[in-house]
Protein backbone atom coordinates (compact mmCIF):
# COMPACT_ATOMS: atom_id res chain seq x y z
CA UNK A 1 0.00 0.00 0.00
CA UNK A 2 1.48 3.29 -1.16
CA UNK A 3 0.89 6.24 0.42
CA UNK A 4 1.59 9.40 -1.93
CA UNK A 5 2.11 12.91 -0.27
CA UNK A 6 2.95 15.83 -2.04
CA UNK A 7 6.69 17.84 -2.40
CA UNK A 8 5.92 20.13 -0.01
CA UNK A 9 5.21 17.63 2.80
CA UNK A 10 7.96 15.44 1.93
CA UNK A 11 10.52 18.55 2.15
CA UNK A 12 9.02 19.40 5.95
CA UNK A 13 9.20 15.52 6.73
CA UNK A 14 13.08 15.51 5.65
CA UNK A 15 13.96 18.62 7.21
CA UNK A 16 11.87 17.44 10.86
CA UNK A 17 13.55 14.00 10.42
CA UNK A 18 17.08 15.82 9.86
CA UNK A 19 16.78 18.35 12.76
CA UNK A 20 15.31 15.25 15.24
CA UNK A 21 18.39 13.00 13.86
CA UNK A 22 20.75 16.58 14.54
CA UNK A 23 19.45 16.95 17.72
CA UNK A 24 19.78 13.50 18.85
CA UNK A 25 23.14 13.34 17.58
CA UNK A 26 24.02 16.17 19.76
CA UNK A 27 24.91 15.27 23.29
CA UNK A 28 23.80 18.42 24.44
CA UNK A 29 20.35 18.20 23.38
CA UNK A 30 19.80 14.81 22.71
CA UNK A 31 18.52 14.12 26.77
CA UNK A 32 16.46 17.11 26.26
CA UNK A 33 14.70 15.99 23.06
CA UNK A 34 14.00 12.62 25.00
CA UNK A 35 12.15 14.61 28.20
CA UNK A 36 9.90 16.44 25.65
CA UNK A 37 9.29 12.77 24.10
CA UNK A 38 8.55 11.02 27.78
CA UNK A 39 6.22 14.06 28.65
CA UNK A 40 4.07 13.62 25.04
CA UNK A 41 3.95 9.87 25.74
CA UNK A 42 4.79 9.13 29.46
CA UNK A 43 4.33 5.43 28.56
CA UNK A 44 7.36 5.02 26.04
CA UNK A 45 9.78 3.38 26.90
CA UNK A 46 13.08 5.41 26.83
CA UNK A 47 16.09 3.35 28.58
CA UNK A 48 18.20 6.26 28.97
CA UNK A 49 16.11 8.16 31.06
CA UNK A 50 14.56 5.05 32.70
CA UNK A 51 17.74 3.84 33.59
CA UNK A 52 18.79 7.13 35.01
CA UNK A 53 15.77 8.21 36.97
CA UNK A 54 16.43 5.99 39.90
CA UNK A 55 20.16 7.55 40.12
CA UNK A 56 18.89 11.23 39.70
CA UNK A 57 16.42 11.08 42.19
CA UNK A 58 18.70 9.65 44.81
CA UNK A 59 20.99 12.95 43.57
CA UNK A 60 18.01 15.22 44.17
CA UNK A 61 17.47 14.18 46.96
CA UNK A 62 21.39 14.20 48.09
CA UNK A 63 21.27 17.75 47.07
CA UNK A 64 18.06 18.90 48.38
CA UNK A 65 19.70 17.66 51.92
CA UNK A 66 22.76 18.84 51.53
CA UNK A 67 20.99 22.49 50.61
CA UNK A 68 18.91 21.77 54.22
CA UNK A 69 22.20 21.03 55.85
CA UNK A 70 24.28 24.55 54.27
CA UNK A 71 21.23 26.22 55.87
CA UNK A 72 20.86 25.13 58.85
CA UNK A 73 24.48 25.35 59.05
CA UNK A 74 24.60 29.30 58.57
CA UNK A 75 21.63 29.42 60.35
CA UNK A 76 23.48 28.39 63.43
CA UNK A 77 26.79 29.91 62.72
CA UNK A 78 24.60 33.30 62.20
CA UNK A 79 22.85 32.64 65.92
CA UNK A 80 26.53 31.61 67.29
CA UNK A 81 27.76 35.20 66.05
CA UNK A 82 24.96 36.76 67.27
CA UNK A 83 25.44 35.41 70.77
CA UNK A 84 29.18 35.89 70.35
CA UNK A 85 28.54 39.76 69.61
CA UNK A 86 25.88 40.01 72.40
CA UNK A 87 27.71 38.35 74.84
CA UNK A 88 30.84 41.04 74.48
CA UNK A 89 28.36 43.77 74.01
CA UNK A 90 27.09 42.95 77.83
CA UNK A 91 30.47 42.05 79.24
CA UNK A 92 31.56 45.74 77.87
CA UNK A 93 28.30 47.02 79.24
CA UNK A 94 28.95 45.16 82.56
CA UNK A 95 32.79 46.24 82.56
CA UNK A 96 31.60 49.91 82.45
CA UNK A 97 28.65 49.67 85.18
CA UNK A 98 31.63 48.35 87.24
CA UNK A 99 34.31 51.57 86.26
CA UNK A 100 31.22 53.75 87.15
CA UNK A 101 31.00 51.65 90.56
CA UNK A 102 34.89 52.22 91.55
CA UNK A 103 34.73 55.90 90.55
CA UNK A 104 31.62 55.91 93.59
CA UNK A 105 28.64 56.65 91.36
CA UNK A 106 26.05 55.21 92.83
CA UNK A 107 22.66 52.98 91.47
CA UNK A 108 21.10 56.23 90.63
CA UNK A 109 24.03 57.79 89.41
CA UNK A 110 24.63 55.10 86.82
CA UNK A 111 20.76 55.32 86.01
CA UNK A 112 21.49 59.04 85.00
CA UNK A 113 24.62 58.53 82.99
CA UNK A 114 23.34 55.38 81.52
CA UNK A 115 20.09 57.88 80.80
CA UNK A 116 22.97 60.32 78.77
CA UNK A 117 24.27 57.10 76.98
CA UNK A 118 20.64 56.55 75.78
CA UNK A 119 19.98 60.02 74.55
CA UNK A 120 23.07 60.74 73.21
CA UNK A 121 23.85 57.61 71.52
CA UNK A 122 26.86 56.90 73.51
CA UNK A 123 28.47 53.27 73.87
CA UNK A 124 30.80 53.92 76.32
CA UNK A 125 30.20 54.52 80.18
CA UNK A 126 33.95 56.19 80.71
CA UNK A 127 32.70 59.04 77.84
CA UNK A 128 29.32 59.06 79.02
CA UNK A 129 30.58 59.66 82.75
CA UNK A 130 33.40 62.63 81.51
CA UNK A 131 30.00 63.95 79.51
CA UNK A 132 28.08 63.63 82.92
CA UNK A 133 30.35 65.35 84.76
CA UNK A 134 30.54 68.17 82.46
CA UNK A 135 27.24 68.83 82.95
CA UNK A 136 26.99 68.10 86.28
CA UNK A 137 30.27 69.91 87.64
CA UNK A 138 31.05 69.30 91.62
CA UNK A 139 30.00 71.85 94.18
CA UNK A 140 32.74 74.52 95.01
CA UNK A 141 34.23 73.25 98.47
CA UNK A 142 32.78 75.12 101.39
CA UNK A 143 34.97 77.35 102.70
CA UNK A 144 35.90 77.05 106.84
CA UNK A 145 35.02 79.48 109.33
CA UNK A 146 37.56 81.87 110.10
CA UNK A 147 38.17 80.17 113.59
CA UNK A 148 37.39 76.71 113.85
CA UNK A 149 35.64 74.44 116.16
CA UNK A 150 37.11 73.79 119.43
CA UNK A 151 34.34 71.77 121.34
CA UNK A 152 36.64 72.34 124.35
CA UNK A 153 35.68 76.26 123.88
CA UNK A 154 32.02 74.95 124.20
CA UNK A 155 32.17 73.91 127.93
CA UNK A 156 31.36 76.51 130.01
CA UNK A 157 32.76 77.11 133.56
CA UNK A 158 34.64 73.62 134.24
CA UNK A 159 33.99 70.38 132.82
CA UNK A 160 31.24 68.12 135.29
CA UNK A 161 31.68 64.24 136.31
CA UNK A 162 29.87 63.51 132.96
CA UNK A 163 32.55 64.89 130.91
CA UNK A 164 35.42 63.55 133.47
CA UNK A 165 33.93 60.60 133.39
CA UNK A 166 33.57 60.06 129.80
CA UNK A 167 37.33 61.27 128.68
CA UNK A 168 38.58 58.93 131.32
CA UNK A 169 36.83 55.42 129.77
CA UNK A 170 37.62 56.76 126.09
CA UNK A 171 33.89 56.53 124.66
CA UNK A 172 34.35 52.75 125.89
CA UNK A 173 31.95 52.78 128.59
CA UNK A 174 28.12 52.44 127.80
CA UNK A 175 26.88 53.82 131.08
CA UNK A 176 28.78 56.37 131.07
CA UNK A 177 27.98 57.45 127.27
CA UNK A 178 24.61 57.24 128.10
CA UNK A 179 24.80 59.62 131.03
CA UNK A 180 26.65 62.09 128.65
CA UNK A 181 24.04 61.72 125.87
CA UNK A 182 21.03 62.23 128.16
CA UNK A 183 22.95 65.38 129.84
CA UNK A 184 23.31 66.57 126.50
CA UNK A 185 19.94 66.14 125.36
CA UNK A 186 18.61 67.57 128.74
CA UNK A 187 20.91 70.79 128.17
CA UNK A 188 19.68 71.02 124.74
CA UNK A 189 16.16 70.80 125.42
CA UNK A 190 16.61 73.33 128.05
CA UNK A 191 17.76 75.88 126.54
CA UNK A 192 21.64 75.49 128.25
CA UNK A 193 23.47 75.33 125.36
Amino acid sequence: MAIEIDEAELANYKALSGFLNKALANPKTRREILKVQKQLDPNASIPELDANEPVLGEVEALRNELASFREENAKERREREERERVSALTSRWNTGRESLRKAGYNEDGIKKIEEIMEQEGIANHDVAQAYFERLNPPPAPVRPAAAAFNMLDQIHGAPDDVFKDLIASKGQDDNVLQRSINKVLSDTRSGRV
